[in-house]
């Protein structure tokens, strides 16, 4: 069992050196900037200011105070409300545009009818290049 462990953080070191050997030492680096390691991606200035460890106890300390004041002392919210959540940027959760519902199914129904002309066209020996010079649909995506 100790071995298996052993193996795994192994593993994840030649992982992140190899990584590191890739990209480059992010240690050496002399910006100011803070970065993802994989991706080298900056970190917003909205973000930075997140990551500040003031801003983040006193976002806390304010809310800790609005709940004792709403809930134990004013007693004007019950105390099975419920409690906002944070949404602060972080780095680790970076805002991803994310494709609405309509899209995927409009995605979803082009796959499926290229999957269904592909494999009639393959079935009847036709050139591959004039089928992939058709278009499927009446405007580009």
């Amino acid at each position: 069992m100790l071995g298996d462990t052993g193996s795994i953080r192994h593993k994840d070191v030649k992982s992140l050196t190899s990584m590191i050997e890739e990209l480059g030492n992010p240690f050496l680096d002399k910006s100011e900037d803070l970065l993802a390691l994989d991706t080298r991606n900056i970190m917003e200035q909205s973000i930075k200011e997140t990551e500040e460890k003031e801003k983040v106890e006193a976002v806390g300390e304010e809310q800790y105070s609005r709940y004792v004041k709403g809930r134990l002392l004013d007693c004007t919210i019950p105390i099975t409300g419920t409690i906002t959540k944070n949404k602060l940027p972080l780095f680790s959760r970076l805002p991803a545009k994310s494709p609405s519902r309509r899209q995927l199914q409009s995605l979803n129904n082009d796959c499926h009818l290229f999957l269904r002309l592909f494999i009639s066209y393959q079935i009847r020996d036709g050139d591959l290049d004039q089928f992939l010079a058709q278009e499927n649909q009446p405007s580009p995506p």
